[in-house]
């Protein structure tokens, strides 16, 4: 007679496809609550999982806010080649992606122009700090090429323009604007900043009014 053999119960395996499914859905409601308002309960509600599933898969509602801004935030800011042209043409592209909508991007201005969380803070300043490097360096080598105005704090205008980029990227995603305003935009920024703009009857400079404390950008 044979004797039975005691099973050792196996541990749930942590299932790729649901880990995914409960990120994208931390991610979707980031987008439409930001990163304050999201709660465990309400990504496994979303993601249509048991409400013990987000803890099995990321601990904690910290790991997963941090996997989710990770997530977000993730993109390739190098360029292969820098100057005024790729500098607009890389805006064009940040533009037209908010024009197209998408799960991701209303989750990754939710980081960027919401309220700081500071569980995500240090991934959130590290991205902006890679992105201000990048509108630098095209601003830098636009200006040795003579393409970008000499009398320009660079510094300045570089952080200038990321915020009005992202300005501009919330209201083609909320406001329904078309492309054809995200290419006015375009023309003003160029018309700023660029030592061939037509200086007789200047565009209205895309960046905010100077405070009385604070020196304007040109």
């Amino acid at each position: 007679m044979r004797s039975a053999t005691k099973r050792t119960p196996r541990r749930q395996p942590r299932s790729d496809e649901s880990r995914t499914r409960i990120l994208e859905a931390a991610i979707e409601l980031i987008g439409e609550i930001g990163p304050f308002g999201l709660t465990l309960a309400l990504v496994a509600e979303r993601a249509g999982v048991s409400r013990a599933l987000p803890t099995y898969q990321f601990n904690t509602r910290h790991e997963l806010l941090v996997a989710a801004a990770t997530s977000v935030l993730e993109s390739n800011v190098a360029s292969q080649e820098l100057g005024l042209a790729p500098l607009l043409s890389w805006m064009r592209d940040e533009l037209d992606g908010a024009a197209a909508g998408g799960l991701r991007l209303p989750a990754r201005l939710a980081f960027l122009i919401g309220p700081s969380d500071p569980v995500t803070r240090e991934i959130v300043a590290a991205h902006w700090s890679s992105l201000l490097g990048l509108i630098q360096s095209h601003l830098e080598h636009g200006r040795k090429r003579q393409e970008v105005r000499s009398d320009l704090d660079l510094g300045a205008v570089a952080a200038a323009l990321l915020g009005q980029l992202l300005g501009e990227m919330a209201r083609l995603l909320t406001q329904g604007q078309s492309r054809a305003d995200a290419n006015v935009f375009l023309t003003l920024v160029r018309a700023s900043i660029a030592t061939d703009a037509p200086k007789r009857q200047p565009p209205k400079r895309p960046f905010p009014a100077p405070s009385k404390n604070q020196p304007g950008l040109f």
